[in-house]
């Protein structure tokens, strides 16, 4: 996208409410959130993956005084191609959470950690190369 001047418009930014900091390790869904009835969208999240991005993004929160909510928008639109985030308020409070994102900046190390918090395992070959190419 970048190469070709094309933007990215990221759907379900804050992974149905996932990253929004309403969610516990080891706890069941709060009652009333989206996924709470959408028991198979949870499990998606509810994996080591899901909980080390949501630390790294909790933590960076509070070091920038605002809300997970707003760091994770803040997230993708630090990235170059993102144009903008569609994100799916369903109350006036998650769309005030939502619009702080605009205020949030991020420094280029808030962003890394975001970025290898969240990074897929890439598997084989790929790791086997990585780990050949950190021995050289």
């Amino acid at each position: 996208c970048k190469q070709f001047g094309l933007g990215v418009l990221p759907w379900s930014p804050l992974a149905a409410g996932f990253l929004s900091g309403k969610y516990a390790k080891d706890q069941p869904p709060p009652p009333g959130v989206r996924l709470e009835k959408w028991k198979e969208r949870f499990a998606d999240f509810d994996s080591p993956r899901g909980w080390r991005t949501l630390e790294v993004l909790q933590a960076i929160a509070r070091e920038h005084s605002t809300t997970p909510s707003a760091v994770a928008l803040a997230w993708l639109l630090a990235k170059p191609t993102v144009s903008s985030v569609i994100f799916g308020a369903r109350s006036l409070e998650q769309l005030d959470d939502n619009l702080k994102a605009a205020d949030v900046k991020l420094a280029t190390a808030d962003v890394q950690r975001l970025d290898e918090a969240s990074a897929f395992p890439l598997g084989y070959p790929y790791q086997f190369i990585g780990n050949i190419q950190k021995r050289w």
